[in-house]
């Protein structure tokens, strides 16, 4: 394993859904980041989508086109809501759940635990899991597989800044 990623979501109610991704090495430098335009799902989608609407948001509409958007390719794909896990059907790296706790989200996954934390993914998934545990654990990354989420949601915040209308003075 020489590089991973960590996708993951944020609404602002302004603008809607943005996605964010970043691509590191194994020591937590960042190689690549992406983030996506705001997507406001309006109320016909919100009615027509209904409890689907965050997985079809958040692994192809936004998961999705930043995977494909990034030049760098991750070994693994590491992401915190559990509504982009159906992103690995759709790219061909193995998408995996970080949890704190091994309290599972939903049902239909199977929690390892790894590195003090959680991994999660479909049980038919469990022998790349598997996979994935042991190779972290020996490789021992330089970076705590929740911070780099905090890493994206701050650059994402750091774009909007940068949009927001400046005062006259």
């Amino acid at each position: 394993m020489n590089t991973i990623a960590f996708l993951t979501n944020i609404e602002k109610k302004q603008f809607g859904f943005f996605g964010g991704y970043l691509v590191l090495n194994l020591m937590g430098q960042p190689l690549e980041f992406h983030c996506t335009t705001p997507v406001k799902p309006n109320r016909a989608q919100k009615i027509l989508y209904g409890p689907t609407l965050r997985p079809f948001l958040f692994s192809e509409r936004l998961g999705e086109t930043l995977v494909r958007k990034s030049r760098q390719s991750a070994d693994v794909i590491f992401v915190d809501q559990p509504e982009v896990l159906p992103l690995g059907a759709h790219v061909k790296k193995p998408v995996v759940l970080v949890l704190e706790e091994d309290d599972p989200p939903e049902d239909g996954l199977i929690i390892q635990p790894c590195l003090e934390l959680f991994l999660a993914m479909p049980q038919e998934d469990e022998k790349t899991l598997t996979g994935i545990t042991l190779e972290l654990e020996n490789e021992q990354p330089g970076v705590h597989l929740f911070e780099p989420f905090d890493r994206i949601r701050e650059a994402i915040g750091e774009a909007l800044g940068a949009m927001a209308p400046r005062k006259a003075a």
